[in-house]
This record gives C-alpha cells, sequence and structure tokens, in this order.
C-alpha cells in the first residue's frame, strides 16, 4: 500500500494523478497547510522539511519508503512500474 501526504497544491495533485495513471493503489491523507497541519510531529517525523507531497511505499523492496518532493515521487513511480519513461 502507498499512503500519499498532500495538499490541493500543483505539485501535490501530480503525485495522486500519476498514482490513478499508473493504477496503483493508494490511500490519500489531506495536510491542510492552511491550517498549519504540515507543521505537526507527526507531519514532521515524514518530511523535517514540512512540505507536500510526501509518499510513503510501504510495500518497497527493503521495507518502507518515504520520499518527499514531487519530481523525485514521480520518477521513482515511473521506475516502479515501467512506465511512462522511456527505458
Amino acid at each position: 500500500m502507498i499512503d500519499v501526504y498532500a495538499f490541493a497544491t500543483p505539485n501535490s495533485l501530480k503525485v495522486p494523478l500519476a498514482l490513478e495513471e499508473l493504477g496503483l493503489d493508494y490511500k490519500l491523507h489531506s495536510i491542510n497547510i492552511r491550517k498549519g497541519d504540515q507543521k505537526t510531529p507527526d507531519f514532521i517525523a515524514l518530511n523535517p522539511n514540512a512540505k507536500v507531497p510526501v509518499l510513503v511505499d510501504h510495500g518497497a523492496e527493503g521495507g518502507p519508503l518515504t520520499l518527499t518532493e514531487s519530481a523525485a515521487i514521480l520518477v521513482y513511480l515511473a521506475e516502479k512500474t515501467g512506465l511512462l519513461l522511456p527505458s
């Protein structure tokens, strides 16, 4: 299972869009940056930079993998599935 922590920002929206396109199962967690949800201790434990999006892949090889920054997340998902990037 993949957990995605995001808000309605352009960079955050890229991640669930890619997950839908790739057909991967995920759970979306809303992090309301207008209310400061990104500064809670639980979220800071995921991303010390207090920024969305964050992806946690619980099925990653070697155990759970946490990624931040939309570009890094998108490249990871493309490499994981073998789709969206040329070989």
